[in-house]
């Protein structure tokens, strides 16, 4: 659980300077706290080529990866 808070941190404060952002978590025992932050996210591994697709890699601006 403290790597996500590390994420958490970092999509917090992309949140806070209004820049648009997608979590995409592989664990779906964090559903419900994505879903309580209030972050847009997809369960999904983000290791496969058809989960940053479905995410939409093609439209975005840069990718952080923790």
């Amino acid at each position: 659980m403290w790597i996500w808070k590390d994420r958490k941190s970092v999509a917090n404060e992309l949140k806070a300077k209004d820049v648009p952002l997608l979590v995409i978590e592989k664990n779906p025992e964090l559903r419900e706290t994505l879903e309580k932050d209030g972050h847009p996210y997809i369960i999904a591994d983000a290791t496969i080529e058809d989960s940053l697709l479905e995410a939409g890699i093609e439209r975005a601006k840069g990718i952080i990866a923790l």
